[in-house]
């Protein structure tokens, strides 16, 4: 028998709120994909079924930014493109 799971991603958020790029990405599995386009200074709420086991990707398709292109003064190199606020995986019983 194989259980299935819910991952609940909770929400995701373009980085650095009102000030954030807009960003396109998706959450697959191996069986589906959902696609959501983030705004500024605003959160979307994203809930995932999969099979115990499978593999959730997360992935974005337009520019990441890197933190001084919005914080001239932070000196992080790293390019960044969406934040995660929390995530909750719970079995499903049949």
């Amino acid at each position: 028998m194989v259980r299935k799971i819910t991952s609940d991603i909770g929400s995701i958020a373009p980085v650095f709120g009102l000030q954030a790029h807009p960003q396109v990405m998706s959450v697959s599995s191996k069986t589906k994909i959902s696609t959501f386009h983030l705004t500024a200074g605003k959160q979307t709420r994203v809930a995932l079924i999969v099979n115990s086991g499978e593999s959730v990707e997360l992935k974005s398709y337009l520019s990441c930014v890197v933190a001084a292109a919005i914080e001239p003064r932070n000196p992080d190199q790293r390019e960044l493109c969406f934040g995660v606020t929390n995530l909750t995986v719970r079995e499903i019983f049949p």
